[in-house]
């Protein structure tokens, strides 16, 4: 009786070990595949992310590019000169009230037609041209500005994006890794548990498979 309830107890043991390492492998299998999944679409809402960053700041990238010809032909004096000129209605304005204030002086004092009047007269198109002409430049400045910094926003999108993808490349790695390794580990323990139920089995005094098949 005793040898046969040994059997069945130790076949119920091996049984036991075989089944318990298929649900440890396949646990390890099952953690891998969720945490695969879970990279996957972290990268899916990464990618997301940086795509819906970069398409808001892309029209103001695209206006401040825009304006970078007009920007570099407002700093040469032909440009100025292009833009302060008797087309501008502004610029046309402040000129005639400088010129009028200037001739009558000069007709008051006597000195229309002379150096020092004349010299006057170009120092008020300077004085009526050089404010309009700063703050078309300022103005170019700032939307230069605005698009550099949009530019600067979108490489930085990128670049934050990009780590975030490597660094869940290096995780969904990992897990898969672990996937493999957990299910190689708890074969080995089965198989273990397999060989030390098979020992205990046929010799109890056996403490290996040398001890087999030992007779004592």
């Amino acid at each position: 009786m005793l040898p046969v309830l040994g059997a069945i107890l130790g076949g119920a043991a091996i049984g036991s070990s075989i089944l318990g390492g298929r649900q440890q492998a396949k646990a390890a299998k099952q953690s891998a595949d969720a945490q695969l999944q879970a990279g996957q679409e972290g990268m899916a809402l990464t990618r997301e992310s940086r795509d819906l960053a970069r398409g808001d700041l892309a029209p103001f990238r695209t206006f401040g590019e825009g304006v970078l010809p007009q920007l570099q032909n407002m700093l040469t004096p032909e440009g100025q000169a292009a833009y302060a000129n008797e087309n501008n209605p502004i610029f046309r304005a402040a000129l005639d009230n400088m010129n009028r204030r200037t001739a009558i002086n000069a007709a008051i004092t006597g000195r229309t037609g002379a150096g020092d009047t004349n010299q006057q007269y170009l120092q008020n198109w300077q004085a009526a041209a050089m404010p309009l002409i700063q703050n078309q430049q300022n103005m170019l400045f700032n939307a230069a500005n605005m698009g550099q910094s949009s530019a600067a926003g979108q490489a930085n999108t990128a670049m934050t994006a990009g780590a975030n993808l490597s660094s869940l490349r290096t995780d969904m790695g990992a897990a898969q890794a672990g996937g493999i390794v957990g299910a190689a580990n708890a074969k080995a323990s089965m198989y273990k548990d397999v060989t030390r139920g098979v020992t205990s089995f046929v010799n109890p005094n056996a403490t290996g498979w040398s001890d087999l098949f030992k007779i004592k």
